[in-house]
């Protein structure tokens, strides 16, 4: 799973890379810090304006417990750091060779492009419940 949301709070990502293990900040390369977390295992893309996006999530608990483990370890920083929203969140899963998208994609909430896109997308403003075979 991936969501994003916003802390409310200017980061210092050059402080924050010196200070925490896995926190990685280069300019030149990415405007981000990626803060690869064991525990939950998860990976952080940190941005300067507070936004931050939580990746590798395999639940929505695991996506909230890590937003506070960010904004605890931040305010013991003296950042004061207050997450306001969570939003796109993203759901991957993996189906048996014999689904299929087309007959899934019947629906009109689903778009599936796989000449553009090789996933559904799902209107997340819907209530749709799709329960695939999983291998």
């Amino acid at each position: 799973m991936i969501a994003t949301a916003s802390l409310n709070c200017v980061v210092p990502l050059d402080e924050l890379s010196r200070k925490l293990d896995y926190f990685c900040y280069n300019k030149a390369k990415f405007s981000g810090a990626i803060w690869k977390m064991k525990t939950p295992k998860v990976t952080v893309l940190v941005f300067s304006n507070g936004k931050i996006v939580v990746n590798g999530a395999k639940s929505e608990y695991i996506i909230c417990r890590t937003i506070k483990k960010v904004v605890k370890t931040f305010q013991s920083f003296k950042i004061i750091a207050m997450a306001s929203y969570i939003k796109d969140q993203i759901i991957m899963a993996t189906t048996s060779e014999n689904f299929s998208f087309y007959k899934l994609c019947q629906n009109k909430d689903i778009i599936y492009e796989p000449e553009i896109f090789r996933s559904a997308i799902i209107n997340p403003n819907r209530n749709i419940k799709v329960i695939p075979k999983m291998c």
